[in-house]
């Protein structure tokens, strides 16, 4: 590694140290550097900067097969939520998770294109007086899944241009269901792994990192879409189990921040040819220490 690379690397584990040291007791109390400038706001004109409502609760008629609607409404425990424009009509849709007695379930609620971008001209004198359309629409449809949905996560997985559904169960499988563009999802299909997943992250692009725990140890698997569907391209071994994922720029490229008890694994460049080794990252006792990671099989 560069000593420039090392330096964003010290520098990152830093702010990550500053930030939770008086939660983790690495860092006893933490200094401002510099003045900070003052901040001006403006005045609202005897309005409030903030208006909140009052939490109110959806009326939502559910559609789909009659077993998978009934599983819904007995008992089924709620686990996670995702968001994306599954129908194309400019207005975000939602995806809620529910773990059932016999699996999961899946509802799309679509979002109300009038709530976001109303081209019915007379829809903006009422909104400027406060009467703004429902941000949803009133029906949503339930599909069943395998197994309890603990996450979920939006994105083109087969490359045909529609938004589609993944969905992950800690200590299970890895689904996707593709969307058809029209706001309706396909039959789960499963994703092949060698182990159970404990978390998973998905970039812009659609690229799926996932914590697997399997014959083969506790390792991140990276998946790239195609049109055959997710396939994994690569893998690396991890100092512990993989609790936590995130892709971002740390390098100067789509990197891979990876949380594995006390260590954070950072992985440059995980989907160019040749990637660097990745580097774990530890406090301990207020010092820094940094090792070599076990290199990608």
């Amino acid at each position: 590694m560069t000593s420039r690379r090392f330096s964003r690397v010290l520098l990152f584990c830093l702010s990550a140290i500053l930030c939770l040291g008086g939660a983790l007791g690495f860092v006893p109390q933490a200094r401002t550097l510099g003045q900070a400038p003052a901040a001006t706001i403006a005045p609202s004109h005897g309005r409030p900067l903030v208006n909140l409502r009052n939490p109110q609760s959806l009326k939502i008629d559910y559609n789909g097969s009659a077993d998978v609607v009934s599983a819904l409404k007995s008992g089924a425990a709620a686990t996670n939520l995702a968001v994306g424009d599954f129908d194309a009509d400019g207005a975000p849709d939602l995806v809620s998770g529910y773990k059932t007695a016999n699996g999961g379930v899946v509802t799309l609620l679509r979002g109300n294109p009038d709530a976001f971008a109303p081209k019915d001209p007379t829809l903006y004198p009422a909104a400027i007086k406060g009467n703004v359309p429902p941000t949803f629409v009133s029906e949503a449809t339930a599909f069943a899944v395998p197994e309890s949905p603990d996450f979920l996560a939006v994105g083109d997985f087969n490359r045909d241009g529609n938004r589609d559904l993944l969905v992950g169960t800690n200590g299970g499988g890895l689904y996707v269901l593709a969307g058809d563009g029209k706001g309706s999802l396909g039959t789960p299909q499963a994703v092949r792994l060698t182990g159970v997943v404990r978390t998973m992250d998905v970039s812009d692009g659609g690229y799926v990192a996932v914590s697997i725990d399997g014959p083969e140890g506790l390792r991140v698997a990276i998946l790239a879409p195609s049109a055959h569907g997710l396939t994994e391209v690569g893998s690396y071994a991890t100092p512990g189990q993989a609790t936590s994922l995130a892709w971002g720029s740390l390098g100067g490229g789509l990197d891979l921040a990876v949380g594995a008890g006390s260590n954070v694994m950072l992985i440059y460049g995980p989907l160019s040819r040749n990637p660097d080794p990745p580097y774990a990252v530890s406090a301990k006792c207020g010092k820094l220490v940094k090792r070599r990671a076990q290199n990608p099989k």
